[in-house]
């Protein structure tokens, strides 16, 4: 098993024509790189070029001005591919380790397809890159046992790419929205929830993992968060409602986070107020069933081994830097400093073991003989399609006022609303006998003095009829 260094290209340049590990020699970090990739044993080394793709530390190439952060994303994939291509001639990508020195853009689209990868410099600012190169080297020149420090990086680095890889996996699964049927659901099993609004790479970013202690209660948890309005019966609801509170500044959030029915607290039940309680249920109701979706890893019958998968993803997710998330979620109002830190909806099993090789080789032969209906989960039962067919403009008009109320409480100024989403919320779109004219019709109806038109189909009232409400 080698070990392969791949060092990122530098602006500084010689100016003339010479070998790759001399050109960017001019550059105060790469000769430190350079250095701690030979003392650590590096079999290989090769710079990634900008222009040239992989290249050799020994062969000739001539100046040259371009840069990777100038390219864009389709560019840096085809860059990336090339570079792959030109790798596996040079080492295996299952079998070999390898270490990166180099910006995000450097290797953002190379990791995916390596399996053992470390970034000593990751998450860094270049400007922190050459006194960190000369720690790692002191550390070095401290401890003979470089090798062995190394290589406990790389176990480390392991849990990235599993990471990468669930996302892939699991985003292949059929994707399940409310709402949908109970029936066709596993009895055991693993649920994997995702966030309008999350990306991983390309993937929906996963936001949440659960399961279940008692035997045949996958369904009953699905209902604890989707359907049963009660926050005390699913920590997943209570830390939606902790959010929402918490990012509006409501002095309920102390309230919220009390079981009434078992605290004591002659403070908080003096401040108790059901009816305000029963609305921000029904708000975290609306923002589970409109934003959040799910697969299902099944059938999982034994308790253990669905505990310690759950807690095994958890954790790789955690471990995983690249896992990130986006500025605009709800849980970076959570006052829950784990949910903030991690983007997971989830306080327990973060530091747990990652994955190990045969666990995710167990989650792969799991997704492939999971025995629920991919087919027919993503739609609605029959007896669901019927009702959905006899929606009338009441049904659209009260999922519309739930929609602004949500913006409301939120705290935007206003909200752009489509015809084809507002459709979907409701159901029977798309198919057939869907009520496009209608609910075009009701979105007409709400425009207040000052609401605008964004966008109207030729016939106006198609599916991308788009407009925004101003809420204050």
């Amino acid at each position: 098993m080698a070990l392969i260094a791949l060092l990122s290209c530098t602006k500084t340049k010689k100016p003339y024509r010479c070998k790759a590990r001399e050109m960017y020699s001019e550059s105060r970090w790469f000769p430190k790189a350079y250095e701690y990739v030979k003392r650590i044993g590096a079999n290989k080394i090769f710079i990634l070029s900008s222009l040239y793709g992989l290249v050799p530390e020994d062969k000739e190439i001539d100046y040259y001005e371009k840069t990777l952060n100038d390219c864009s994303d389709s560019e840096k994939k085809e860059w990336a591919q090339r570079v792959l291509s030109d790798l596996k001639c040079e080492a295996n990508l299952e079998k070999d380790n390898f270490i990166i020195i180099a910006g995000k853009n450097y290797y953002e689209y190379l990791i995916p397809y390596l399996k053992n990868v470390t970034l000593p410099l990751k998450g860094l600012g270049i400007y922190y890159w050459e006194s960190t190169l000369d720690k790692l080297i002191k550390d070095i020149s401290n401890n003979t046992s470089s090798q062995h420090q190394y290589k406990t990086s790389i176990n480390k680095q392991k849990d990235i790419n599993y990471s990468y890889n669930l996302h892939k996996l699991l985003n292949e699964l059929p994707r399940i929205r409310y709402p949908f049927d109970f029936d066709k659901l596993p009895n055991s099993g693993i649920y994997i929830m995702f966030e309008e609004g999350e990306k991983y790479f390309d993937f929906d970013r996963i936001v949440r993992v659960g399961t279940h202690r008692s035997p045949n209660r996958l369904k009953g948890r699905l209902r604890d968060h989707f359907i049963i309005e009660d926050k005390d019966g699913s920590i997943f609801r209570k830390n939606i409602g902790r959010a929402i509170l918490n990012k509006n500044h409501d002095a309920f959030l102390k309230v919220w986070e009390y079981d009434l029915s078992k605290t004591e607290d002659n403070e908080i039940l003096q401040r108790a107020n059901p009816a305000y309680q029963a609305i921000v249920e029904e708000y975290v109701t609306r923002y589970i069933r409109t934003r959040i979706s799910f697969v299902v890893i099944g059938e999982i019958m034994d308790a253990n081994e669905r505990l310690r998968l759950e807690e095994g993803i958890i954790a790789t997710l955690n471990n995983d830097k690249q896992f990130a998330q986006s500025t605009k979620w709800l849980g970076n109002y959570s006052p829950v400093e784990k949910i903030r830190s991690s983007g997971l909806w989830l306080v327990e099993g973060l530091n747990a073991e990652p994955l190990t090789e045969s666990e995710f080789e167990r989650i792969k032969q799991l997704v492939g003989t999971s025995n629920y209906d991919k087919k027919d989960i993503k739609i609605t039962s029959q007896c669901e399609t019927k009702k959905v067919n006899q929606y009338n403009s009441n049904k659209f008009a009260e999922v519309l006022k739930e929609i602004l109320e949500k913006a409301k409480i939120e705290g935007k100024d206003y909200i752009d609303v489509e015809s084809g989403y507002l459709h979907r919320l409701v159901g029977g779109y798309p198919g057939r006998n869907h009520k496009m004219p209608l609910c075009c019709r009701v979105m007409r109806s709400f425009m207040n003095k000052g609401d605008i038109i964004l966008y109207s189909p030729p016939s106006g009232k198609g599916a991308t009829l788009k407009i925004r409400y101003y809420l204050k």
